[in-house]
């Protein structure tokens, strides 16, 4: 029975629920009803009946805990390989803490008593071997970690002297009651979906709201207890990142009211400069939501730009700059759904993908953003307190410097503020950060997922705080046990740590922040690479397959019907007509140098400032406070009991909304020296020009297995290149058979998979490894290899993954010397001849270009451009002129192809440049059969599995020439069958 009841629990703790989250064993309401419908028991018993089972196998006499500790023995030497067999005998020690927690009496005696009660053995005798069960909360913390958090984050710790009891009480502290009165916190001080709030600072929150009616008895009391505020925090943050999900996303509680919308702004950069953009949008949107605004205009919330930021589209049918004063509201079928309030300053901090998201006020010691109204009270406002906080060296941009910024704005760049404000006036205020000291920060390194990072290049932690006297220790493990693997002190206020070199082979680091004797900062972070990957499709999820040219299917289809990389079902090649490539032996004129013309601005982007000159007093306060440029704050009653350290709500009489403000001596005057604050400097060449890491990028893919456009957008971010390069990397790596790649109805990258490990002939005695690779599977390639006589051969290119290849071994030979080597998946190396004629062969007779298309109706009033063939420029247009193609800023961009009879289809950039190509009696491809290389217009090249079968004859990604993409080592058949498909299949009519 206890076997049953051990399943059981694991399901619902390891089940999922939790995956990246702070794992914490004590029931909510969801998991008591999923355990009573697994164990046939009634709600209300299924605890009791847990916690009298799991009784029944401690033993009388002796250790109680001796079955247990058998059970982690034989679990532990057969390599943990399966779920932990103890985690029944957690969850009833969380569930005694959970009891004594709502008792409000935090000893160690209760704590037994109420164990004792629950298991029907003495408490002195439970209290004699509390020691025993640290072994089982270590083991499962490392299990946790060791699997990648897929099953959540540990958070087993001591939190008070009582090690023992004190470990059991990290689990229960804090209840689901208590959590969902969190969110109330949440919306007094107009948190946004996109604020990431440090323990630190929401320690200050708490701090004042506690002393308000919403929070339980419980809370209360645990609040009061020093050791239990981290725990508590740990907590309140976590909830925050659940309250900031969608109610289909995983919210506890469903918000009744309409959303709140968040700000992101994102910069370009290019041969034209830098340019910005500001949208209004929202995380963890799944699929399109469409909207009306409050004037009827019909929007969509939609993922049409970046991938983990919904953006409210199209851009150009919102004023951004009045919108940014007077707030938004927009509704699905007349009933409220989101909204966007006012603001008058704006602090942004810069996402893990690269883009800037809006927050509710800065935080201590990070580079931010702050976007603010160019009005001069609010400016002068905002430089003084800039003056007063901010460290030396922030800039500023105007919208005649900076494109894409509205008018009547201005930007504030690098600033990193190192202190609060001694007093709170107006809009300054959200230059004050609530919390007395930084939370760790990462910078540098890649980000593989929520604390994960590249093994290869690990970020460098540091620390600020108030105090002086600061340090940060690492430990290998998910806990401060043992001595540190490495550490950094500071007699100031402020330290960094370097990882390089001190990562244990575990690749599992716990790290605490100190100011003096405190710990103010901790994490667990996990260090891995593509030698250590996850278990693929871990539930179902994330494997890409093409099913034609452009179309895929994620987790269906039968694999011999599909493609996965370079490994395709062997089909017999068709016979061809060779006579098509005295078409194509040139392009139809000469192409320069491509240049994309500057986007559009999108109309609307410009602020209404409005004006309160002549406007009467009563006027003035009549208007929403971002457009007047003043808040009316009122600083709250100050209780009694209350020292000076503590913090104070201050909220504005007229808007409502609520800060929180740590309190300084009134009495001391702040000069401010505010200077002419100097203008941004553009880096826009150094950012445009600078490669992306791409073995990097592909190892991490080899390690995620599976993943979203997200988390490619991080990829490419982490190395300090724009986001809007990731697509590019994506198709790269798609081309080359590493990846496979889903794409949404508008043609964008949605997800993607790593293929099979492959190696593919490029000719008779080389080979080119494809798909999945790592350092330790590249390692025994080579060993068995040159054993046999082979070599390995390694090619390192610009933004192109590098090439490894097989040399000097016939097909035949290379697979049986492959025969005894797999991937840490358990796959074997396929080995591929022809792969460029199996894919194409796979396309088959039927190569309908036309079912790629979709049609469409296009709106009016967006702006567009039309393509222009000859030169192969975009030009900007004002209306459909005829047939051809066509680029229009609607949802993100689509491309749309009008057809002679003036029907409309979007389709990807290429298909839609081919389309209005073929339209005007112009090839933008070519062959030179002298070279064997298959010649693209630049932009134009072709799309999908027939991009990946031109790859696979050379294992290389096209050079570019003067305007030109050059496909090397392309034989006569395979050009010849790729031209049929793009100039002879069926187009849109």
């Amino acid at each position: 029975m206890l076997e049953k009841l051990n399943g059981a629990i694991n399901d619902i703790f390891l089940g999922g629920r939790f995956e990246s989250r702070p794992l914490y064993l004590v029931l909510d309401n969801q998991g008591r009803q999923q355990l009573a419908a697994a164990l046939g028991k009634s709600p209300d018993d299924v605890e009791e009946y847990c916690c009298r089972e799991v009784g029944n196998h401690l033993s009388p006499t002796g250790d109680p805990y001796s079955a247990f500790e058998s059970a982690l023995w034989s679990w532990s030497l057969n390599g943990r390989k399966s779920r932990p067999p103890f985690t029944s005998l957690l969850f009833v020690l969380s569930h005694a803490a959970e009891q004594m927690v709502s008792d409000g009496e935090f000893s160690s005696g209760n704590y037994y008593e109420r164990l004792s009660a629950l298991v029907g053995l003495p408490a002195d005798k439970l209290s004699l071997h509390g020691k025993t069960t640290e072994q089982f909360w270590q083991a499962f913390n490392g299990w946790l970690a060791n699997n990648d958090f897929l099953y959540g984050r540990p958070t087993a710790r001591a939190v008070n002297k009582f090690k023992y009891v004190g470990i059991a009480m990290s689990q229960a502290i804090v209840r689901e009651a208590d959590l969902l009165r969190f969110h109330k916190l949440f919306e007094k001080y107009g948190f946004t979906d996109t604020d990431d709030v440090s323990e630190s600072e929401i320690e200050q929150y708490i701090s004042t709201w506690i002393r308000s009616s919403q929070p339980t008895k419980q809370l209360k009391e645990a609040w009061k207890k020093t050791e239990l505020r981290p725990r508590i925090c740990e907590a309140a943050v976590e909830e925050l990142k659940e309250w900031q999900q969608d109610a289909a996303g995983g919210a506890r509680e469903a918000q009744t009211g309409p959303r709140r919308l968040s700000l992101a702004l994102n910069f370009r950069h290019d041969i034209f400069g830098r340019s910005a953009s500001v949208y209004f949008g929202r995380e963890n949107v799944s699929e399109p939501i469409p909207l009306n605004t409050s004037e009827g205009t019909a929007v969509e919330l939609s993922n049409s730009t970046f991938g983990a930021f919904a953006t409210l589209e199209p851009r150009s049918v919102i004023n951004i700059g009045n919108s940014l004063l007077r707030g938004l509201e927009l509704s699905v079928d007349g009933k409220p759904a989101f909204t966007w309030g006012g603001r008058a300053a704006i602090p942004l901090s810069r996402s893990d993908q690269g883009y800037w998201t809006e927050v509710s006020r800065v935080s201590l010691g990070i580079p931010q953003l702050v976007l603010v109204r160019g009005d001069g009270r609010v400016r002068r406002a905002i430089e003084d307190a800039l003056a007063e906080v901010a460290v030396p060296g922030y800039t500023v941009s105007t919208s005649d410097k900076l494109k894409g910024l509205p008018v009547g704005w201005v930007l504030y760049e690098n600033v990193v503020v190192k202190k609060a404000l001694a007093q709170l006036s107006g809009f300054e205020a959200v230059l004050s950060p609530v919390g007395e000291s930084a939370s760790l920060r990462f910078t540098g390194g890649m980000k593989l997922g929520r604390g994960i990072w590249h093994l290869w290049v690990p970020p460098e932690v540091s620390l600020e705080t108030a105090k002086s006297g600061v340090e940060i220790l690492a430990w290998d493990g998910t806990g401060p046990d043992g001595d540190p693997v490495c550490e950094s002190r500071s007699g100031s206020t402020s330290t960094s740590l370097r990882l390089e070199g001190c990562i244990p082979d575990s690749g599992n680091v716990y790290l605490e922040g100190k100011a003096g004797k405190s710990v103010v900062a901790s994490a667990s972070i996990l260090f891995r690479s593509a030698n250590r990957p996850r278990p693929l499709d871990r539930q179902g999820r994330g494997v890409v397959a093409y099913a034609g040219i452009l179309s895929t299917q994620v987790n269906g289809g039968n694999q011999d019907c599909t493609v996965r990389g370079l490994v395709s079902p062997r089909l017999e090649p068709r016979t061809l007509n060779l006579d098509i490539l005295l078409r194509f032996r040139s392009l139809d004129q000469e192409v320069g140098r491509e240049k994309q013309e500057a986007e559009t601005a999108p109309a609307g982007t410009s602020a209404d400032i409005e004006s309160i000159r002549g406007l009467s007093v009563e006027e003035v306060m009549a208007l929403p406070c971002a457009v007047r440029g003043l808040h009316r704050l009122v600083y709250a009653q100050i209780p009694k009991d209350a020292s000076k350290s503590d913090p104070v709500d201050v909220h504005c009489a007229d808007c409502g909304i609520t800060f929180v403000h740590r309190r300084t001596d009134k009495a001391v005057r702040v000069r401010r020296s505010r200077q002419q604050v100097p203008e941004t400097r553009q880096r826009s060449d150094e950012v445009a020009h600078k490669p992306v890491n791409v073995d990097l990028c592909l190892d991490g893919a080899c390690f995620l297995g599976a993943g979203t456009l997200a988390s490619f957008e991080t990829f490419v971010a982490s190395q300090d290149v724009d986001t809007w390069r990731a697509g590019r990397v994506l198709r790269d790596l798609a081309w080359l058979g590493h990846l496979d790649v889903e794409t949404t109805s508008s043609h964008r990258p949605r997800s993607w998979s790593i293929s099979p490990p492959t190696i593919s002939f490029v000719s008779d005695k080389k080979a080119v490894l494809t798909g999945y690779r790592s350092r330790s599977l590249v390692a025994k390639i080579e060993e068995v290899v040159v054993g046999v006589g082979g070599r390995l051969g390694r090619e390192k290119r610009r933004e192109h993954a590098e090439i490894i290849s097989v040399i000097g071994l016939k097909a035949a030979d290379l697979r049986a010397t492959l025969t005894d080597i797999d991937d840490p998946h358990g796959r074997v190396i396929e080995v591929v001849e022809e792969a460029a004629s199996q894919l194409l062969a796979f396309i088959g007779k039927d190569h309908d270009l036309s079912t790629i298309f979709r049609p469409v109706t296009l709106g009016s009033g967006l702006p567009m451009q039309r393509f222009d063939v000859e030169a192969n420029k975009w030009r900007n247009t004002d209306e459909l002129i005829g047939a051809g193609a066509y680029r229009i800023s609607g949802a993100g961009t689509s491309y749309v192809f009008r057809s002679p009879s003036g029907k409309a289809h979007s389709g990807p950039h290429e298909l839609v440049k081919l389309a209005a190509a073929r339209e005007a009696g112009l090839n933008l491809h070519s062959y030179d059969a002298t070279s064997e290389t298959f010649l693209s217009r630049l932009g134009c090249e072709p799309p999908g599995l027939l991009g990946r079968a031109l790859v696979s004859c050379s294992g290389e990604l096209p050079t570019i020439e003067a305007g030109t993409s050059k496909f090397k080592n392309v034989g006569p058949a395979i050009a010849a069958r790729v031209l049929e498909i793009l100039y002879e299949g069926e187009l849109p009519k």
